[in-house]
């Protein structure tokens, strides 16, 4: 499902006609895919009794695929693979470059750059950031990978909140009315207020620690072995032919997206049980980052290769395996050593809270 999620993000980017739940879909899905599971690592399992060692780990998790893939986005932007990328930053006033630098370097910030915009030559809040003098967006290696700023926010406090119910549902209220406020506000159901605005996105990180906590326990308690296996595989064909099947289901989007939601929340818990019974499952699981992160640099690089010809199926087909192929390289030669390291971290965690 996360791969398949990855997915829709490549193929809303290659804007062709068949998308399957749409780019923005597909990363609040991952939100609260990602809510779920930070809440299972953090109450589940000693290793992260620390913040610390549970900073280290994701930021392990996410950065040093993400440093190869910026590396080698800056080669091309160096040999002409970018146009313009270089004149943002000879535009932009020396704030928004160091905003640009520092968040290229780190991810973070990546996220709030979208409601920065540059006007008379000073940086300033955008309401659009495609309102700016100056494209600042266009200045990120990876312009997709503001979503991992939206994530990190969560992860900095998710240590302090998933351990608390109450807290819990006291952020999850406060973020849907932040949402209700900005869509009376006539700004709520605009980019960039509708998927990348961290204070609203926080309640479906919030949805997915709930699922985990409260459906989960309960599915274990009331369904036996091997109803809950069967169950599992059923959610799974579910939201597969969900996925599969969203753009030619003949609704309104806001209400196809919201039945899209109902469905993911009550299948999370019983998905984890399969994949935890799954090692393929895993391995296909584990390719959604790499995919995530790459896509937009091979979009890139095929267009170049296609003399700028981006319709059609052949196009399309060799940015998908493309990206699947660059994604398995990413996870075997970086994301793999690096793993042996989050396991030495997790150890260590589990050590000290013994």
């Amino acid at each position: 499902m996360r791969t398949l999620l990855a997915l829709a993000v490549v193929l809303g980017h290659t804007h062709s006609a068949y998308v399957l739940v749409g780019g923005r879909n597909a990363v609040q899905m991952f939100y609260v895919i990602s809510g779920f599971l930070i809440s299972y690592v953090l109450v589940e399992r000693r290793a992260y009794a620390s913040p610390w060692v549970f900073y280290a780990n994701r930021y392990l998790r996410l950065y040093p695929i993400y440093l190869v893939v910026g590396l080698l986005t800056l080669v091309g932007c160096a040999t002409a693979l970018r146009p313009g990328f270089f004149e943002i930053y000879q535009q932009a006033p020396w704030s928004a470059v160091v905003w640009l630098f520092l968040s290229n370097l780190l991810i973070v910030g990546q996220d709030w750059l979208m409601f920065a915009g540059v006007q008379a030559h000073q940086l300033v809040f955008a309401v659009d950031f495609r309102t700016s003098e100056v494209p600042l967006w266009k200045g990120l290696l990876a312009p997709q990978a503001w979503t991992l700023g939206v994530e990190l926010s969560f992860y900095a406090i998710a240590p302090f909140i998933v351990h608390r119910r109450g807290w819990l549902w006291c952020l999850l209220a406060v973020s849907m009315a932040w949402r209700i406020a900005l869509i009376r506000a006539g700004i709520g159901m605009n980019d960039p207020w509708d998927y990348r605005f961290f204070p609203t996105e926080l309640a479906l990180f919030i949805l997915g620690a709930l699922a985990h906590q409260i459906l989960r326990p309960w599915y274990s308690l009331y369904l036996k072995p091997q109803v809950l296996a069967c169950a599992s595989w059923v959610a799974f064909v579910v939201m597969l032919l969900a996925v599969l099947a969203y753009p030619f289901v003949p609704m309104p989007d806001l209400f196809k997206s919201a039945l899209l939601f109902a469905l993911l929340l009550p299948s999370l818990p019983l998905l984890f049980v399969l994949q935890s019974g799954s090692k393929v499952d895993r391995v296909i699981g584990e390719l959604s980052y790499p995919i995530y992160i790459c896509h937009w640099l091979v979009i890139e690089v095929s267009a170049k290769l296609f003399d700028g010809r981006t319709q059609g199926v052949t196009f399309l087909a060799t940015v998908v395996v493309a990206s699947l192929l660059s994604a398995y390289g990413l996870n075997r030669w970086v994301g793999e050593p690096v793993e042996r390291w989050r396991d030495k971290l997790r150890a260590q965690g589990e050590g000290r809270s013994a």
